[in-house]
């Protein structure tokens, strides 16, 4: 009987977590992103409304975290041909300090983006799917806000997939 009860309860967490990684499509959430603040240390030119954004919450106090930054300009470098811009929404513990002397120190990557910082914290509160900082956090949205589709095309390659469908349909 323990060994039963031990097995589907190993069933059970199992087969909850591996529903996690699949990707999550046509939600009916649109992100709110009135409360950040733009950073722009390398002076990038904005560019003109694009139909997708890909939105993804990163802690740049963090240096292992701070790789993700290189990964998003190959990742924009391979796929984009102009359809999406990459919001990196920023937040730190340290009030930024750490990130701020790296981009003053050209230690970070010129990336084709402004950085976009969540200075007040409240960015993950106002939206749901951004709130547990521990793991990591990425969308796709249309011009609206609208999430299209979440999880991290960079880490999984059925998500991957998923966002290239998104992409490819805005160039039509």
């Amino acid at each position: 009987m323990y060994k039963l009860t031990y097995t589907l309860l190993l069933s059970i967490i199992l087969l909850s977590c591996s529903r996690q990684t699949e990707p999550e499509t046509a939600t009916a959430v649109t992100l709110k992103m009135d409360s950040l603040a733009s950073f722009n240390p390398f002076s990038v030119k904005p560019n003109s409304a694009r139909p997708l954004a890909i939105v993804s919450y990163l802690n740049v106090s963090c240096p292992p975290c701070l790789d993700e930054i290189k990964q998003w300009q190959a990742f924009d470098t391979k796929h984009n041909d102009g359809q999406f811009e990459i919001k990196l929404v920023c937040y730190a513990e340290d009030d930024f300090e750490f990130f701020k002397y790296l981009c003053r120190e050209k230690q970070l990557t010129k990336f084709p983006y402004a950085f976009v910082l969540d200075t007040t914290q409240n960015f993950a509160v106002r939206n749901p799917l951004m709130k547990d900082k521990a793991s990591e956090k990425t969308v796709i949205v249309d011009a609206k806000g609208k999430v299209l589709a979440s999880g991290s095309p960079l880490h999984n390659e059925s998500i991957l997939e998923v966002y290239k469908k998104i992409i490819n349909s805005a160039r039509l």
